[in-house]
């Protein structure tokens, strides 16, 4: 009986280690939830960037909208139709000769439309590399974001919940070339107009990391290699830190970012340093590159694949000058781009009341016809201080104030304005006092 039994408990441990075995295996296999469900999913056009992207690869629907009646239609509901694409799809990007080029030349507004579901309720990202020239994107009949210029990405964010199909509605406008250029932009490819890069969507977790930035320096036969990225905090004040690896090959260089209290809805830039010994530089005849992976554990992950490499010029040999600026932000520059729809949304909740004079946009160099778009598109346009000065010039001002804390304003007026009557805070400015 004894050994009956034992037989019996000795196959039931056997039975249970297998039982251990399969759970643990099976549980080790599971595969992570994808990010978006099917058509839509493949591996992201562009490898540099925040974790956890798909691509939005399936079927859209494209319709042309030569008159402009989309918006009183309601195309912003998704209720058109229209031929089936895959984007990036730009509708007239092909060779084009004679009178035909005209109307194609002069632009139009096309609207493109996709469905997708996610597998879990969450906060998502969607990123649009290029849109040419100003987009307005819906999600479910909202419109949920507007962005100006063509290779600029930005992102739309909303709440997106599983086991509904939401719909995508994008309004691509580029029409009148001319009134581009006097707004600063050159349509050199004026039959690029529409989706004219990838489109993605990522989870948002609680946090971020954007805007990875790489200096590397060569010191003996090591390379040092400092690392800022920008991290921000989708959750309560709290401090979080970074880490990160460097690979090629079977070679991995670690690395970690100090952590810092962020507050909510705030973003810190973490710095860190490494050195590599022995590296495997890059030049254009040996393009070696390392695989660079930053995260917040079990939060946040971007990727990138970089170079090491120091490449110096002797200036003043050339007769370069060359002059460090110290400044607070990337401020009018593509760094700004995640800001730009918050500071959007930020205005458009203000009133705004007419102004009793008429105000100068320095990104357009005229007059402000629609305050809240073209404040936060100035967060990625560079400022035109001649042409804006010149406008000023032309609707017939003469005198002008600097209202800031120096004189460097009025001195640089009056190499726009020959004739400027320029003054200070403090008085005449300098150059005209003397």
């Amino acid at each position: 009986m004894r050994a009956v039994i034992g037989g019996v408990c000795a196959s039931l441990a056997v039975l249970a280690a297998v039982l251990v075995m399969v759970a643990s295996a099976e549980s080790e296999a599971a595969p992570a939830l994808p990010v978006v469900l099917a058509p839509h999913g493949a591996e992201p056009a562009i490898y540099a960037g925040p974790g956890e992207r798909a691509q939005l690869n399936g079927l859209w629907r494209f319709r042309r909208d030569r008159d402009n009646t989309g918006l009183d239609k309601g195309f912003q509901t998704g209720r058109f139709g229209g031929e089936l694409v895959r984007v990036p799809f730009v509708p007239d990007a092909t060779r084009i000769t004679g009178r035909r080029g005209i109307p194609i030349f002069r632009g139009m507004v096309g609207w493109y439309r996709t469905n997708l579901q996610v597998p879990a309720d969450g906060s998502y990202a969607l990123r649009f590399e290029s849109i040419n020239h100003r987009a307005r994107v819906f999600l479910d009949g909202k419109e949920i974001a507007r962005h100006k210029g063509e290779y600029l990405p930005f992102e739309a964010r909303a709440f997106l919940k599983a086991g509904t199909r939401h719909k995508l509605v994008v309004r691509a406008d580029w029409r009148s070339p001319t009134a581009m250029k006097r707004d600063g932009w050159h349509r050199l490819w004026f039959n690029f107009g529409g989706i004219n890069r990838g489109v993605s969507i990522r989870r948002v977790g609680q946090s971020e990391l954007l805007h990875p930035v790489m200096q590397t320096r060569l010191v003996g036969g090591a390379a040092q290699v400092a690392l800022r990225i920008h991290v921000h905090n989708n959750a309560a004040s709290r401090p979080l830190g970074a880490r990160g690896t460097l690979t090629r090959g079977d070679r991995t260089v670690s690395f970690q970012f100090p952590a810092e209290t962020i507050a909510n809805e705030a973003t810190e830039v973490l710095d860190a340093s490494v050195t590599v010994d022995d590296p495997a530089l890059w030049s254009p005849r040996t393009p070696n590159l390392w695989e660079l992976a930053i995260e917040v554990p079990g939060e946040a992950t971007y990727r990138a694949r970089v170079g090491l490499r120091e490449v110096r010029a002797k200036a003043r040999a050339e007769g370069l000058r060359a002059i460090p600026l110290a400044v607070s932000g990337a401020f009018r520059s593509p760094q700004m781009a995640a800001a730009v729809e918050p500071f959007r949304t930020a205005i458009a909740a203000m009133q705004l009341n007419p102004p009793s004079a008429v105000v100068f946009s320095c990104a357009t160099a005229r007059p402000f016809t629609d305050p809240v778009n073209e404040l936060a598109d100035a967060l990625v346009s560079p400022v035109r201080w001649r042409e804006t000065m010149n406008a000023l010039a032309a609707a017939g001002a003469r005198a002008y104030v600097d209202v800031g804390p120096g004189t460097v304003l009025a001195k640089l007026a009056p190499r726009c304005v020959a004739d400027a009557q320029v003054l200070t805070l403090h008085g005449v400015a300098p150059r005209l006092a003397a």
